[in-house]
């Protein structure tokens, strides 16, 4: 398995629980649950009956030496993935005016009823938005305990290996539903090797297998689907894997029409994963939007994000800065030359306002 992933500014230690949003309270299961079997196979609990919560923990803690299930889930995931990870201390969200229509697709297919399917593909250029989008929607969904898990890649922060993806869903998921987790602990008991599968086998057994046990058995556990996002899905280093990932993904939806699972997958619109999915697969299974990189919305966007920059800008330097900062040719001018690219926008307010240099005109003219 590949080491964990390292970025320029290291997340401060905490417990898994740290990186994701708590679900709501309505989903918490009670002190005492059932164990279920989820193997046909001999396993050291498949004579178990019922546990408190206490017992389970101590079970477990015996069977893992020590270790709980979600630090086993721990040492082969990267929370610096997740949406609110300290890695991700300045992440790109949408200004409130910008996107407004894209995110408005997004927030009505998710709380559908389904008939366009249960994935979402995002596609884009670089810079026009996607993460952003996929930030904010991840920020929106988990403050109503919608967002089951979400992972970002980043390949200048070195989060591209695809054995990272699905222990960190399932870290999150873990998490967030404790009778989800239980059932990944009975897992882990019957097959302590689990981890070191495939990724496929890891989809079926750690994602898709436990949430069908819980519609089986306890489906009012389950309130309403729960959104999972694979941003910058382009940006993992092997493309084999990206391609077996849209298709474990797609396989499932097309399959199984009816689950507690939505997916919204953000990336480039490379050849090699738009051909993974003809046009005709895509029918009731998967709902695809392609951002365009120069549309009359992307280019307005850009200008009211320019515009609410500036604005900030003067506020702050209000004693240094001419009236009339800055001249509005200039801010056509950066409109004209970011072509619809929300993430160039950024990058020049970014410039501008930069405290190191700590002279917005100055940049400005540069």
């Amino acid at each position: 398995m590949a080491s964990r992933p390292v970025v320029s500014t290291p997340p401060t230690t905490a417990p898994p629980s740290a990186c994701v949003c708590n679900i709501a309270a309505s989903s918490v299961v009670p002190l005492e649950v059932p164990i279920i079997s989820t193997s046909t196979t001999s396993g050291v609990l498949t004579s178990a009956h019922r546990f408190t919560i206490g017992q389970l923990t101590a079970f477990s803690q015996n069977i893992h030496s020590g270790v709980t299930v979600l630090h086993h889930l721990s040492d082969k995931a990267a929370p610096i993935a997740t949406h609110g990870s300290s890695a991700r201390a300045y992440p790109p969200r949408c200004h409130p005016d910008t996107r407004k229509h894209l995110r408005n697709d997004v927030v009505q297919w998710g709380m559908g009823d389904g008939s366009n399917g249960r994935m979402f593909w995002l596609l884009g250029p670089a810079a026009v938005g996607k993460s952003a989008v996929a930030q904010t929607i991840s920020e929106e969904f988990g403050e109503t305990g919608r967002l089951g898990a979400s992972f970002f890649f980043s390949r200048p922060n070195q989060i591209d290996d695809p054995d990272w993806v699905i222990p960190t869903l399932a870290l999150q998921l873990a998490t967030k539903h404790a009778q989800y987790k239980h059932i990944l602990t009975q897992y882990f008991a019957d097959n302590p090797l689990i981890l070191t599968k495939n990724r496929r086998t890891q989809f079926r057994e750690l994602i898709i297998e436990p949430f069908r046990i819980l519609m089986a058995k306890y489906p009012h556990t389950i309130r309403g689907p729960l959104l999972i996002i694979l941003d910058g899905l382009d940006e993992c280093k092997d493309k084999q894997a990206q391609c077996e990932l849209i298709d474990l993904i797609s396989t499932h939806v097309r399959e199984v029409k009816e689950f507690p699972l939505q997916w919204m997958i953000c990336s480039r619109p490379e050849w090699y994963l738009k051909s993974t999915l003809s046009d005709a697969d895509f029918h009731g299974v998967c709902e695809r939007k392609e951002v365009e990189v120069d549309d009359p919305e992307a280019r307005g966007d850009v200008k009211r994000l320019l515009e609410a920059g500036v604005d900030k800008i003067r506020k702050r330097y209000k004693d240094r800065l001419p009236d009339g900062w800055p001249p509005e040719h200039h801010l056509w001018d950066i409109t004209s030359v970011a072509s619809g690219r929300l993430g160039f926008a950024s990058f020049v307010l970014r410039f501008i306002e930069d405290e190191e240099y700590d002279d917005p005109d100055g940049q400005l003219q540069v």
